[in-house]
């Protein structure tokens, strides 16, 4: 990993890297599968120390992908659905899975030596008490390790760049409020921020890095709104109405195409996501 405060930025190599997408197109919808697929890559610069707590894990398919070439488990996988739980339990990628809430985590305190919560963190509300009970089970010198989108995500928006276009700023600040309220964005902050933020609750960021071109951005803003039905489905369903037959023939190829195309560098200086790697202070 890179240390705060230098700037980096790494061509991701995509003939030397795992396939992340195609586990992940085969499970669920186009746009989130692209989007995660790239944020598993940013991930493989990530060190997990045992024992790991996963926060808002859901099925575990991402944990799955994320571990699928590292011969290791989570210890701990946690969400607040108990649907969701089942549906982890049954992955085999966590050795224990628990319905729970962040604002109340049932683990006593100094139990994890690595907490991690991939793209979850922007929907806490109360964001001070999720991380001081994140804070109270990470043991002294354990690290949390957290993907959330960037304060510049806005900007990027297809949608808000349409309407700044043509000078009507105000409306495209109302159209990315209205799409974080569609996504329940509530956090959303640039690296500087970040650090303040996490300091208040004695976790030092040691290292971050953006990830997501503009251009990767787009594309997920435009499926999610394809992919609406197919929410809808697994909220009534539990199960995204996936066809993988039809999938590796039509969908996935032309996925691929779009995630070579969009797949952008490692930076330090922004990026639509950013992986934030913290601290907890030795001495608290």
């Amino acid at each position: 990993m890179v240390k705060c405060g230098t700037f980096m930025k790494r061509k991701l190599n995509l003939s030397k890297s795992p396939d992340y997408l195609t586990p992940l197109l085969e499970k669920a919808p186009a746009g989130w599968a692209l989007i995660r697929a790239n944020e598993i890559r940013a991930l493989e610069e990530v060190e997990f120390e045992e024992p790991v707590l996963d926060i808002g894990c859901g099925d575990g398919l991402v944990a799955k992908v994320i571990l699928s070439k590292r011969k290791t488990k989570f210890d701990f996988g946690l969400d607040i659905s108990e649907r969701e739980i089942k549906k982890a339990k049954k992955s085999g990628i966590y050795k224990k899975c628990i319905v729970g809430d962040v604002y109340n985590l049932p683990f006593e305190d100094n139990k994890f030596q690595t907490v991690f919560s991939n793209s979850t963190v922007e929907h806490f509300k109360d964001l001070d008490l999720a991380l001081s009970e994140i804070q109270r089970v990470l043991r002294p010198g354990g690290q949390l390790i957290i993907t959330v989108p960037s304060a510049f995500l806005s900007s990027y928006l297809l949608g808000s760049r349409f309407f700044a276009f043509f000078g009507l700023r105000s409306v495209a600040k109302l159209y990315a409020k209205f799409f974080h309220s569609l996504v329940r964005h509530y956090n959303l902050h640039n690296h500087k921020q970040w650090e303040r933020i996490l300091k208040k609750h004695k976790l030092i960021l040691t290292s971050y890095f953006y990830y997501h071109s503009p251009g990767m951005i787009q594309v997920h803003e435009i499926f999610s709104y394809i992919a609406i039905p197919q929410h809808i489905i697994k909220f009534l369903l539990g199960t995204w109405p996936v066809f993988v037959s039809f999938r590796k023939i039509f969908v996935i190829p032309f996925a691929r195409i779009f995630y070579r195309n969009y797949l952008n560098d490692i930076s330090k200086k922004q990026g639509g996501s950013l992986l934030l790697v913290s601290k907890k202070n030795e001495f608290d």
